[in-house]
């Protein structure tokens, strides 16, 4: 079922602008693709544009199809036309009447005279014929700038509608793009959670693989373990790495070096650490050997301390070494 034409009054407000934005944008749907609408408004402009010539439009709506004129590539040529025609309408109207007082007492009608004096046509008659033309012509100049503004207005209207299909088409592309994305992100953080999840239980792992026991075990050796005749024994687990011993240092002189000699009790030498200072405190030494260097056995070591003067000091002590 086709819709009602909007009656003259809303058209009026369509073109002043004094619509909505919801009913300017029906009537400009329809203007489209409706004829009759398209006729109605053209009636309608037509009918202001002889408002606004004769000065019948109040000064708020003057303004406003002053404005819609400019908007229109036409609009000006428009306006001329049409104080033209009131113009001459006017003056037609003055004449007519000046013809008709003129005339009023005479009994032989004007048609009848055109007859009698065929070469001479009377005065009305070529006021009329001018007119007609003057009419003609302007009627035709009015339809050659509302087909050209007609046509101006197509073009814009598809230009609009190309336009907005190639936006519809950018927004489904940047929908689509946006999906996927979104589907991109969700991938990248569902491989991070599972990056993660593999990385602790790869850091558990190894730490299930750490020994439970040190990897350097400190030996603090005491005068209880000089005597050759019970050696003390040390532990030294499987997974030790490096052991640090710490010699007490028996002497009050003023030591400046010191080095220490380990072999097993049978005589064999196993190592000699040069080098070593005693601590800032002048009661021990302290140096790290690697474990490797320890079998279970029975070990003697020997430090030898220096004094300022030179002369060695050294002090014995012995071990049994039990790896575990």
């Amino acid at each position: 079922m086709e819709k009602e034409l909007p009656n003259h009054k809303v058209l009026e407000k369509y073109l002043l602008g004094e619509l909505d934005e919801k009913g300017r944008a029906e009537i400009a749907e329809r203007y489209f693709v409706d004829d009759d609408l398209f006729d109605e408004l053209l009636v309608v402009e037509t009918e202001l544009l002889d408002k606004f010539a004769g000065g019948f439009l109040n000064e708020k709506e003057q303004q406003a199809f002053t404005c819609y004129l400019d908007k229109l590539p036409d609009g000006q040529q428009k306006l001329v036309v049409a104080r033209a025609m009131l113009e001459f309408t006017d003056q037609d109207r003055a004449r007519a009447d000046q013809f008709l007082k003129a005339h009023a007492n005479t009994s032989v009608p004007w048609w009848r005279s055109l007859r009698t004096s065929p070469s001479s046509p009377p005065v009305r008659l070529q006021y009329i014929m001018v007119a007609s033309l003057v009419v003609l012509v302007l009627g035709l100049l009015l339809l050659f700038f509302q087909v050209r503004r007609l046509r101006h207005d197509n073009d814009q209207l598809r230009a609009q509608v190309a336009g907005l299909q190639s936006n519809k088409v950018s927004l489904e592309e940047g929908a689509r793009t946006s999906r996927a994305d979104i589907e991109r992100i969700r991938q990248l953080e569902e491989q991070l959670k599972l990056e993660q999840q593999a990385n602790e239980e790869q850091a558990q792992h190894l730490a299930s693989l750490q020994p439970a026991e040190p990897v350097v075990v400190s030996w603090t050796f005491t005068p209880t373990l000089r005597s050759m005749g019970s050696p003390d024994k040390v532990k030294l687990p499987r997974s030790a790495k490096f052991v640090l011993l710490t010699l007490p240092v028996e002497s009050d002189a003023q030591l400046t070096s010191a080095r220490a000699i380990i072999q097993t009790t049978t005589g064999q030498q196993r190592r000699e650490e040069a080098g070593l200072r005693v601590n800032k405190t002048g009661k021990s030494v302290s140096f790290k050997l690697p474990a490797s260097y320890f079998t279970q056995t029975s070990y003697k070591l020997t430090l030898v301390l220096k004094d300022k003067d030179a002369v060695e000091l050294p002090q014995d002590f012995y071990l049994t070494v039990v790896r575990q």
